[in-house]
């Protein structure tokens, strides 16, 4: 193979495998995590409504296993009747947006530190979300 072609094939190979390896690890994290197990407990509501908070940062899991770390990329709404979950969007995949009665949701955990954090339980799901305090207090208090 002549060395004009090596170019070209390693630009193609990385334009196919890179998105398949991407799309594979965000898979990986969505189901693992417990995202997808969430978001078929809890399918998407509108969320017309919602007052959001951007860039946020959450661990999904259900217990020891917490392969959902969610580093500044989730995304949390509030309206009178749910709390909407959903990620940015090059992350989306694997990761439809969730929106949970706010009559399932338990808090569980309530330092008195912004470095302190609390988990939140749902009613039809083993699986928990761990998030700020800060942001604990704003999704189960809050009239924003």
């Amino acid at each position: 193979m002549s060395d004009a072609f090596v170019l070209p094939l390693v630009i193609a190979g990385f334009l196919i495998v890179f998105p398949l390896f991407w799309c594979g690890v965000v898979g990986f994290i969505a189901y693992t995590g417990g995202w997808q197990s969430l978001a078929a407990t809890y399918p998407a509501q509108p969320s017309g409504a919602a007052v959001w908070k951007h860039m946020t940062s959450g661990i999904l899991g259900t217990g020891f296993l917490n392969f959902g770390q969610y580093s500044s990329i989730l995304s949390v709404g509030k309206d009178a009747r749910y709390i909407h979950l959903k990620v940015m969007p090059l992350f989306s995949i694997f990761h439809p947006q969730i929106s949970i009665p706010v009559s399932d949701i338990s808090r569980h955990g309530r330092g008195d530190s912004i470095f302190t954090t609390s988990y939140l339980s749902f009613a039809d799901s083993t699986v928990k979300l761990r998030i700020s305090n800060k942001l604990a207090n704003w999704v189960m208090y809050s009239n924003e």
